[in-house]
Formats: C-alpha cells, sequence, structure tokens
C-alpha cells in the first residue's frame, strides 16, 4: 500500500466519524494531493453535513458567537448569533494554515471539540449552542513550526503529505466510494 493510498484511508474512515474521531491532520504544503484528499472529504461526508473553512485569525465573535449587529442596529433589540463552531454542528471544520492558530483559538476549538457544545457568556447572558464537529487541520508549518499542541492531541489521523514521493502525488488516490474491506496487511 502507498503513502496517498493510506493517507485516502485515513480520509475515509475520518470522513465516515468526524465527530467521532475528533480531528485530521494534514502535515505539508498545499498541492494537488491535498486538494484531492480534501475533494473526496467533501464528498464522502453524509448529505447535508456542513463543511466550513475556518479563516486565519477568527477572533472569538467568529468561532464562538456574538451580537447579531444587524439586528441590534435595524430593530434595537440585542440578539446573539452562533459562531462558526455551532454552525459547524454535525460536520467539519477546516482549519487552514493551522500552524497559525492562536493558542486561545486552538484552545476554544478544542474545548468545543471535547464539550460538543460551545459557550457564550457576555454581558449578563450566557447562552449555549451545540458544536458537535470534526476538524481538518491544513499544518503547513516548517521545520519545528506546527499547529498547536491541543489540535495534535485531538487529531486521530495525521497525514504528512511531505512523505508522498512527487510522482504518485500527482496519481489520483484510491476512491473514498470504494467500499472494499480493508484486510490486516493494510494497517496504517
Amino acid at each position: 500500500m502507498t503513502p496517498l493510498q493510506r493517507a485516502a484511508i485515513a480520509v475515509r474512515l475520518f470522513a465516515a466519524n468526524p465527530t467521532g474521531f475528533g480531528g485530521l491532520m494534514l502535515r505539508g504544503r498545499s498541492g494537488p494531493a491535498r486538494d484531492r484528499l480534501l475533494q473526496q472529504l467533501r464528498n464522502a461526508l453524509p448529505p447535508g453535513a456542513p463543511c466550513l473553512r475556518c479563516p486565519i485569525g477568527a477572533d472569538d465573535d467568529r468561532l464562538i458567537g456574538g451580537l447579531d449587529l444587524v439586528s441590534a442596529l435595524s430593530k434595537g433589540e440585542a440578539r446573539a448569533e452562533p459562531g462558526l463552531l455551532a454552525q459547524a454542528d454535525g460536520g467539519v471544520v477546516i482549519l487552514a494554515s493551522a500552524e497559525r492558530l492562536t493558542p486561545a483559538a486552538a484552545g476554544r476549538i478544542a474545548a468545543a471539540c471535547d464539550e460538543g457544545q460551545v459557550r457564550l457568556e457576555r454581558d449578563g447572558r450566557s447562552l449555549q449552542w451545540p458544536a458537535r464537529f470534526g476538524f481538518i487541520a491544513l499544518d503547513e508549518g516548517e521545520g519545528e513550526e506546527q499547529a498547536p499542541a491541543a489540535l495534535y492531541e485531538r487529531a486521530a489521523f495525521i497525514v504528512d503529505l511531505d512523505d508522498l514521493p512527487s510522482k504518485e502525488s500527482d496519481a489520483a488516490p484510491i476512491g473514498i466510494g470504494d467500499q472494499s474491506p480493508i484486510s490486516d496487511d493494510d494497517a496504517i
């Protein structure tokens, strides 16, 4: 079994139960192999499962939630709006450039993974939303630069894309939809 096939199996397993597995780390620079693995993951998720990309530098309002400014300004009512982690409930959050996440943001993501919910406590209000999701951390760090340990600790699979030979990177990985049984010889 080739490294790309092992990577595709990890993606297939993760897609089957992202909230149960917690996380998938894809370590290495972007390229055709990573793009194909991400597309296969999107295709393998259950219908209707959200697959949301977390922007670099997302603040607490974007991650956890905050005041709905449109409602506050137009209607004069204070209404809370769930953040990205709650919007991803039942699906996947893709963390681009995960090595650039602040420890605080990684901690909030890790806490939501552990608890299956997010809590918003501001201005005397306390709200919570379900946030059962898995994450895919795209770690492009070089050398010792890497995604926060809080994410590595919660990832069931860590795939090093830089280990893939360049000729193999251009080949199509095994199909995610392929339901052939995995034998003991295919262990990752």
